[in-house]
């Protein structure tokens, strides 16, 4: 996994499909999952050491993605549809980035990090997330999984 990838990783995304398609609870437990087993690519995969500061950043992480997402299943109760999705993700990735700010302020560190093309990378890496996921979602609906069915055959198998 590239280190690059680390830090860019597209969240909010994630946490914005989870609360636009699933209940509160799953879609907290599923914006945590997520979160969880991308920490645990990363420090596998790169080698991280479980420092003190790399575990705090770890649970602002889980914090920003429980807050992301609650954002966003707030807004998408007030608007559906192409709007309500995307005024999830707006305001879900407002969250997102304003939390890490204020967490680099409060501890003083990494705010060094946040330039205008950083921020700007990291938001259309989540926008391209995004728009897939929810592409598949259409194609998904479009098909109507729920009405495939076995053939009469293999329903005994």
């Amino acid at each position: 996994m590239s280190p690059a990838y680390h830090c860019g990783f597209p969240l909010v995304a994630f946490v914005t499909i989870a609360a636009l398609t699933l209940g509160r609870q799953d879609a907290l437990f599923t914006s945590v999952a997520v979160l969880l087993t991308h920490e645990t690519l990363i420090f596998a995969s790169q080698h991280h050491h479980a420092t003190s500061s790399a575990l705090t950043w770890a649970v602002a992480f889980g914090v920003i993605a429980v807050m992301s997402c609650e954002t966003a299943s707030f807004v998408w109760r007030r608007w559906n549809g192409l709007t309500g999705a995307v005024a999830a993700f707006v305001a879900a990735y407002a969250v997102y980035e304003l939390s890490i700010i204020a967490f680099c302020a409060v501890t003083g560190r990494g705010v060094e990090s946040f330039s205008l093309s950083a921020v700007t990378s990291i938001f259309m890496r989540n926008v391209y997330t995004f728009g897939g996921l929810w592409a598949l979602l259409a194609i998904g609906a479009a098909i109507r999984f729920d009405r495939l069915r076995p053939a009469p055959a293999l329903r005994h198998i």
